[in-house]
């Protein structure tokens, strides 16, 4: 389908060729000749994979007194929040300790979310759909690490 004037397709070529020289050539380049480009080593690399289920165990363990304090609802928003933060400290993060801290914050609220949300459906659906509902939110999350990978 050819676009609306040519002055739109000379645009279209000058963006993607900005894109293609400046973003991908230099990722290219390091795929093609395989050059170590210094980054964590195979442990570290495990260390920061694992910051997040350790975070997700204690959040899953703390998650239970959080809403007995400010109830489900609630502590799911306080989950969302301190999601928020934990992400704005990965997406900050300048160093390995720094993406570790986010990555575990981040895992505190998996934890959380993952204790109470299925409850709160739970307690909000009609009984007949009840079922339905936690299974729908299960195969979500499913269908969400199957697309991650």
């Amino acid at each position: 389908m050819p676009l609306a004037c040519p002055r739109e397709e000379a645009m279209l070529v000058l963006v993607l060729g900005y894109m293609l020289r400046f973003w991908m050539l230099p990722y290219l380049k390091n795929m093609l000749t395989r050059r170590n480009t210094g980054g964590p080593t195979p442990g570290v690399q495990g260390g920061i994979t694992s910051a997040m289920p350790a975070g997700s165990w204690l959040g899953a363990i703390l998650s239970g007194f959080l809403s007995d304090i400010f109830g489900r609802k609630k502590a799911i928003m306080i989950g969302c929040i301190i999601w928020c933060i934990g992400s704005a400290i990965i997406a900050a993060s300048q160093n390995i300790p720094m993406l570790v801290v986010g990555r575990i914050i981040n895992g505190f609220c998996v934890g959380i979310e993952s204790a109470q949300v299925p409850v709160y459906i739970s307690e909000i659906a009609p009984p007949s759909k009840r079922g339905r509902l936690v299974g729908l939110q299960q195969w979500a999350i499913t269908w969400g690490i199957l697309i991650l990978y």
